[in-house]
């Protein structure tokens, strides 16, 4: 997928792994609470961690935008 956002401006690849993995393992629980609903399917707060960093693309991307 990454490869594919390099070929293709308009195409934007959000990367999700740093917000639920570090270096050794990836987690289930945040501090905040559990992040996967079940062993497939993120929960709820999984959820918001992704939109957040949706729409801190989104905010770059209109700020390389306006430059």
């Amino acid at each position: 997928m990454s490869t594919l956002s390099r070929e293709n401006d308009s195409f934007v690849y959000v990367e999700t792994q740093q917000l639920f993995c570090d270096d050794e393992s990836c987690f289930s629980m945040s501090e905040d609470g559990t992040l996967y609903s079940d062993g497939d399917h993120i929960s709820r707060l999984g959820a918001e961690l992704i939109v957040d960093e949706i729409e801190r693309l989104i905010v770059e991307i209109e700020r390389l935008i306006v430059e």
